[in-house]
């Protein structure tokens, strides 16, 4: 698509193709976990659109070569989701603050740790260091915060006070204003539970 659509038109800008690795665990299970992992764009040449109108056939292999070997660049492997998601938050906690590195040098890096890991992963300080990271990741998602948000957060007694007080604030306020909606509502809902029993009783 992208060769033919070049080739048609040669005032149009290259077509740029975004590689995406997807890695699913437990894939039969309905909203079964997956990472995706997105890799620098790639911009189709100029070139191939035009050897696109004379070879189709060796356009094309090339195009899809070029996109197999972008898609292997992203795709990570790992036994368990909770293995790889942990190499990611490694990942994380290795790069230094305030560096910025492209999709292409993160996902290396992933890759990277993952092959230490996967060399690694039958030490013991190895299996407590993936326990701790379980347990902490845990933690951030039973109270529903990030890793880059707990480290911007002061935990002062003042902090903790002014949060409080908005909250309960915030849950009063949007109490009263959904009040006049419960006390409408809550009589036909009423209603139609006892029509309800009252029919299913009278099958």
């Amino acid at each position: 698509m992208a060769l033919g659509a070049m080739s048609e038109n040669s005032n149009m800008k290259n077509v740029k193709i975004v590689p995406v690795g997807l890695n699913y665990f437990d894939r039969e299970q309905f909203r079964s976990e997956v990472i995706a992992e997105f890799g620098k764009p790639f911009e189709v040449p100029t070139e191939w659109a035009k050897l696109f109108k004379t070879n189709k056939r060796e356009a094309t292999e090339k195009l899809l070569m070029e996109i197999e070997s972008r898609m292997k660049s992203v795709t990570l492997t790992a036994p368990s989701f909770l293995e790889l998601r942990s190499v990611h938050f490694v990942r994380k906690l290795y790069v230094p603050f305030g560096a910025k590195l492209s999709p292409l040098e993160y996902s290396e890096l992933c890759k990277r740790f993952l092959k230490g890991y996967d060399k690694l992963k039958e030490m013991e300080e190895t299996k407590m260091a993936m326990m701790e990271i379980n347990k902490y990741t845990r933690e951030l998602e039973s109270v529903g915060i990030s890793d880059h948000e707990v480290k911007e957060m002061t935990f002062t007694y003042a902090w903790m006070l002014k949060n409080t007080l908005i909250y309960v604030l915030l849950f009063h306020m949007f109490l009263l204003l959904a009040l006049p909606g419960i006390l409408i509502l809550a009589p036909f809902g009423y209603i139609i539970q006892k029509k309800a029993e009252k029919e299913r009783l009278a099958v």
